[in-house]
């Protein structure tokens, strides 16, 4: 594989726009506008709101959560960067996107 970038490369990188990376098997990664991060994004802090207050109710315990971190990943990354200390809920899209959630607490806040 050549250290070059190709054309259409440079060209997203001067225009700003997110260039697909090389995934698993050789193959290209989704690639996202800012507008589908943001979207994403705020999708997720809907959802980890959500959670947020059902595991009040349930626990009677303070939930705090973060900003949701939205990129663009593949199981083998994701399990070299996490490898122990997390629990992990994955949750299928079965109407309306494709995909997965994946949401990964550390294990011991999640205790």
């Amino acid at each position: 594989m050549s250290d070059m970038l190709t054309q259409a490369e440079i060209d997203a990188l001067l225009n700003g726009t997110p260039v697909a990376s090389s995934g698993e098997n050789g193959g290209t990664k989704a690639v996202l506008s800012p507008e589908e991060i943001d979207a994403i994004g705020e999708i997720g802090n809907i959802s980890m709101g959500t959670s947020a207050t059902t595991l009040f109710t349930l626990l009677g315990h303070k939930v705090t959560i973060t900003t949701p971190k939205v990129e663009v990943t593949n199981w083998q990354e994701m399990a070299s960067n996490h490898s122990t200390g997390y629990v992990a809920v994955k949750v299928e899209f079965t109407d309306g996107m494709k995909g997965t959630n994946l949401l990964l607490l550390k294990e011991r806040p999640a205790n």
